[in-house]
Formats: structure tokens, sequence, C-alpha cells
């Protein structure tokens, strides 16, 4: 028997989250809806797929009522060298082969262990470290070449 999908529109697409999480949104009191959209607080963003639920605050927000909210606003300068920053990244890993590409974003980016991707290659946890030192050379090669 197929198990019934429950799905939520948050942020203009559809997201299929768990019954619980479908019911407390369905049941959230429309009056409440319309007062978050009125007074533009921001929306409720759903990540089913790594299970966390954020609140993001709206665009059109005020700086006064963020700062009394303890938001921090952050040096846009800051902001902006770490866009290029990642951009670099991103554009040196496109340089890499599949292979060690695969070690580079599973170790950094999906929080695997040395351990997980040897097991996964069929290799030595002291080999993924091997590689990872060589290709993290690779990459800063290639950052340096941009």
């Amino acid at each position: 028997m197929d198990e019934k999908k429950y799905k939520v529109t948050c942020g203009g697409k559809e997201v299929e989250v768990t019954e619980e999480v479908y019911r407390l949104y369905v049941t959230e009191p429309e009056s409440e809806r319309r007062l978050i959209r009125k007074k533009k607080l921001g929306k409720i963003d759903v990540d089913d797929k790594n299970e966390k639920v954020s609140f993001i605050l709206c665009r059109e927000d005020s700086l006064e009522r963020l700062m009394e909210l303890g938001v921090e606003i952050e040096d846009t300068n800051d902001s902006i060298a770490a866009l290029e920053t990642a951009d670099s990244v991103h554009k040196a890993l496109a340089r890499l082969n599949k292979s060690d590409r695969y070690i580079i974003e599973s170790l950094f980016f999906y929080g695997y262990t040395e351990k997980d991707v040897a097991e996964k290659l069929k290799t030595s946890q002291a080999n993924i470290n091997q590689r990872k030192h060589r290709i993290l050379l690779k990459l800063n090669k290639f950052m340096r070449n941009l």
C-alpha cells in the first residue's frame, strides 16, 4: 500500500513534508498567516531533505526592527569577498576530475569522514588522506591561476 505524500507550498515551491509538519502547517490559523503577510515578518522555510525548518526574514523589513530582534547585519565587503571566494572554489572544483571532486565534496561539503569515503571507494583511510592533501594542493594552484 502506498503511503500518502504530504506537500505544502513554501516560498513558491511545493515541498514534500511529514504528516506532522503538514498538519501543523494546514491547521495554522488563517488570521495568523494574514498577519505575517500583512506585517511582512518573513516566512517559514521547510527543508524536508535536511529535516530543517527555518524562519527567513522579509527583505522589506526595517533595519530598526531587525536590530530589535537581535539580527546581526554583516559587513557587505566581507559578504562580497566570501561570494568571490566561493565562486573561485567552485570554478577550481570544476577543473578536478570526477573522482577527486567526489572526495573533496564528500569531505568538505557533505561532512563525511575520511573513513566513510574510504569505505565507499573500497580503499584505506590513509589513501584518502593522502589524496585529499594532493587534491587540496591542486585546488590551491588552480585558484591562484584564476
